[in-house]
């Protein structure tokens, strides 16, 4: 597990290079997951990625999903690179969604990586220069950010995406604002499972801590 905070003196690459350091070459040590800080990731959900994993060979990398906000827009943390890989098209609920509610291959996915999963040869194969932001002056900053970085080195190495369109996870600095779903009255049994499984739910504070007022 690689959590990932905000602070400027923790990057993707040193947690990247800790971990090589004592678990590169561990057959003890199949897989990585990955996990930002402000995420709830379920139990069940990580044990449903390992068994997928297990099961398939070819699936190199796996990635969940969160909601961002941008402005008054919301949009999902999954995209796909353009052809020069600096451009990227945000993924909507139709197009997560559309290929049904398994798991499946995306080429040319990128992730804001709020949880994914990966082979431990993943980290070694793409090393921690991977996640080096790509200069991009068409962004805001001018460079691709850590994550979306790391997807564009490790697809130009062969290694193969997936997403789990029902591994969406909460988003603790929008928790209060997820948006729930609604659907038309005739939309499919399938489709109400996953609006069950993907909605924001009521965050219960813990008895000992009713009474704070933050």
């Amino acid at each position: 597990f690689l959590g990932h905070c905000s602070g400027p003196h923790i990057t993707r690459m040193m947690l990247t290079d800790a971990f090589l350091e004592k678990y590169s070459g561990d057959q003890s040590c199949p897989y990585v997951l990955w996990i930002d800080d402000d995420n709830l990731v379920p139990p069940d959900l990580i044990r449903r990625w390992i068994s997928e994993f297990d099961a398939n060979p070819k699936m190199d990398i796996l990635a969940g999903w969160c909601w961002i906000q941008r402005g008054v827009e919301w949009s999902s943390s999954l995209a796909t690179f353009g052809e020069d890989g600096l451009e990227n098209k945000w993924l909507t609920l139709a197009d997560i969604f559309n290929g049904g509610t398994g798991i499946r291959e995306v080429k040319g996915l990128a992730s804001g990586f709020p949880c994914v999963m990966m082979r431990r040869e993943v980290l070694e194969v793409v090393g921690s220069a991977a996640f080096i932001p790509i200069a991009n002056p068409k962004t805001k900053y001018g460079f691709v950010g850590e994550d979306f970085s790391f997807f564009w080195r490790a697809q130009a190495k062969g290694l193969r995406t997936f997403i789990d369109p029902l591994g969406k996870v909460g988003h603790l600095k929008f928790i209060c604002q997820e948006p729930t779903l609604l659907l038309p009255d005739d939309a499919s049994s399938e489709v109400k499972q996953w609006r069950e499984k993907i909605n924001g739910k009521p965050v219960v504070a813990p008895k000992e801590f009713s009474r704070v007022e933050a």
